[in-house]
């Protein structure tokens, strides 16, 4: 939120009745049954109510006004919630701004028409270009500290302008840690039991009232749940040109899974070197690349341990065929199904090929579990933000070959009958035990 000059808006419509009703035991999104939606289009589907979205902007704005008499109030929705341009046209529509982070959210903010002056920029170690593109556009810097403000006046000195900037305020209470345990690391529940009874009760009351029970306790299982997305049900992915910035939700699941990833590229007279494929960043993620020539793969185990496949020899020019074909040993995210992580993070092999002929094989002993560093991206033919091995190259590592074709197929575990019982029984025991 940020107080700034009056602006033009839609009236406030906190009186406004909610899309969302039920009739006759139905779900209603506007006039639309949502069990029409799913005979339709299947499930799960993800609706949106363009007029529940323009009212629950307007409550917020409205709501923090009261509380601002000073105002007016901006609401900056941060874009990384919900990058669908439609929805943001609307927030555009409704005056709102946008709370953003990297150049791709930058550019995609930029075509739904929001005000520049509305747009916040922030994160700390912003590129030089990126910094010369926010300030191109006129939205505003958040600067992150004091060193960043060097930069911005540079490359606003080279074109010629100001740039437009935000300050992050932060409070500092002198000897806070001394009168409160603000980490929560003192366990103070045995000193006051009368004050835990009646905090269960209400609870107890609380969830009985809103139909809360029974409670699922499956955090690990729905922080890995598929969301509808293009990639659901899928188990191959062709992809034949260049392409950036595909969001880990939207782009092909590796994890946990075996899987084939097939290049089929044309070397130039005089070699080739960039990225072919790669998923994740610094802190987490996966490269195939050509690195002087030579065909890599690279496992970024959150920065604590790399894993390469490396061929010996430098690709000749003309066109091949690289591969890295992984066999994943374990259960599966399946398990999660029964609230056990015993089928993740498990073993396997990789092998990395050229025109069919192994060239490395190695044995990962443990593999990431559950997700990908979230605020990285998907990309084919180049590598945007981080890169998963600064040792090797320094983004965008565009691929100087001619990508004709990349394949990846992908075979995930699937649970047998006995597995099945396993899992069952191990649950059933552990919720005595507990």
């Amino acid at each position: 939120m940020s107080v700034s000059h009056t602006r033009a808006r839609a009236g406030v419509a906190a009186s406004e009745p909610d899309a969302l009703s039920i009739r006759d035991g139905h779900l209603f999104i506007e006039e639309l049954d949502a069990a029409d939606l799913v005979e339709r289009f299947g499930s799960p589907i993800f609706v949106f109510s363009e007029t529940q979205l323009r009212t629950n902007l307007r409550r917020i704005r409205t709501a923090f006004a009261e509380g601002w008499p000073d105002g007016p109030v901006d609401v900056l929705p941060a874009f990384k919630a919900n990058p669908m341009l439609a929805t943001r046209h609307i927030l555009s529509e409704e005056g709102a701004g946008a709370d953003i982070y990297s150049p791709e959210e930058l550019d995609g903010v930029l075509q739904t028409g929001v005000d520049p002056e509305l747009v916040s920029v922030n994160g700390g170690g912003k590129p030089r270009e990126h910094l010369r593109r926010c300030i191109d556009a006129g939205v505003r810097i958040t600067v992150e500290d004091i060193h960043e403000i060097d930069r911005i006046q540079e490359v606003a000195a080279e074109l010629g302008t100001t740039a437009k900037i935000r300050f992050r305020v932060k409070s500092i209470v002198p000897n806070l840690w001394r009168r409160t345990d603000f980490s929560q690391a003192t366990d103070i529940a045995p000193k006051h039991p009368e004050k835990i009874r009646a905090m269960k009760s209400k609870f107890i009351a609380e969830a009985k009232k809103y139909q809360v029970f029974p409670m699922d306790a499956s955090v690990a299982a729905r922080i890995v749940a598929p969301r509808p997305n293009i990639t659901a049900g899928r188990t191959e992915f062709v992809y034949t040109r260049p392409m950036t910035g595909l969001p880990q939700g939207d782009s092909p699941m590796l994890l946990n899974a075996s899987y084939t990833i097939t290049a089929d590229i044309e070397v130039p007279a005089g070699g080739a070197e960039g990225m072919i494929l790669t998923s994740g960043g610094r802190f987490g993620g996966y490269g195939f690349y050509l690195l002087k020539g030579k065909p890599v793969f690279l496992w970024n185990l959150v920065d604590l341990e790399r894993l390469k496949w490396e061929g010996a020899d430098a690709l000749t020019p003309g066109r091949h065929t690289v591969v890295f074909d992984f066999r994943y040993e374990g259960l599966g995210a399946g398990t999660l199904a029964f609230n056990n992580m015993s089928g993740l993070g498990r073993p396997g092999t990789g092998t990395l090929k050229v025109d069919g002929k192994d060239v490395a094989t190695k044995r990962m002993e443990k593999t990431l579990p559950m997700i990908l560093q979230w605020d990285e991206a998907f990309d084919v033919g180049s590598d945007t933000l981080t890169g998963v091995n600064d040792a090797d190259y320094k983004p965008p590592f565009a691929l100087t070959a001619k990508l004709n074709k990349l394949t990846i197929k992908v075979d995930r575990p699937q649970l047998s009958p006995e597995d099945i019982k396993k899992l069952q029984a191990a649950m059933i025991e552990k919720a005595k035990r507990d």
